[in-house]
């Protein structure tokens, strides 16, 4: 190749390049909708309270409308309620929602408590086992509920790992970074510390969004 063709050759790739930069601008997101995914299952998990009634129930399962119901007089860890958007437990069915910078949300809440949880469980094969969902990852965004008055967004670099799993499981500082790249299970629930009250909530719309090419 000679000395004109080589510049020729560098002057294509320049232009190519300022093109492909400008252009950037018009690629539309990269967009998932979870709360629409056929290959999701919605479901709400809770606990039996007391009085034998649980701690979870649908309102309205078309709309992902439900009722997290926390009684007086029970001590935070004998009351649970989540809703999720769930795959199968395992390595072979999840969902890599690294490749996505935010977070969608439109949640529509009545009740007392000042905050609600954005969780995503990740199955990692050093510490997870299909038979113990508990065993994943416990990536959160605390959400103030007054947030919830409107649809925002979030980023994904907000998660991080709470501390009960990380000391339950027994990982280490090397290993206790948040991981969204196995995700089984989606979903909302509330902080560790309850508040008594019939928490209505209905989730609209959770939708990941993205750049299809990175700047």
């Amino acid at each position: 190749m000679n000395a004109n063709n080589r510049r020729l050759f560098g002057l294509v790739a320049i232009v190519l390049s300022v093109m492909a930069l400008y252009s950037y601008r018009f690629f539309p997101e990269k967009k998932y909708l979870l709360t629409a995914a056929p290959e999701v299952n919605p479901y709400i998990y809770g606990v039996n309270l007391p009085n034998g009634r649980p701690s979870g129930l649908w309102l309205n399962e078309g709309e992902r409308k439900f009722r997290c119901i926390y009684p007086a007089g029970i001590p935070d860890y004998g009351c649970y309620c989540s809703f999720n958007l769930g795959y199968e437990v395992g390595e072979n069915r999840v969902v890599d929602i690294s490749r996505y910078s935010a977070i969608n949300l439109s949640i529509e809440y009545t009740g007392t408590a000042p905050k609600m949880r954005l969780l995503a469980r990740n199955f990692d094969k050093r510490c997870s086992n299909s038979e113990d969902i508990n065993s994943t990852k416990y990536n959160v965004i605390l959400l103030s509920t007054k947030e919830l008055r409107h649809d925002f967004t979030v980023k994904l670099s907000e998660f991080v790992v709470t501390e009960w799993w990380l000391m339950t499981y027994g990982i280490d500082r090397q290993n206790s970074y948040p991981q969204l790249n196995n995700v089984v299970n989606f979903g909302v629930d509330f902080s560790d510390s309850m508040t008594v009250c019939n928490h209505g909530v209905k989730v609209n719309k959770i939708e990941f969004v993205g750049e299809w090419i990175s700047r």
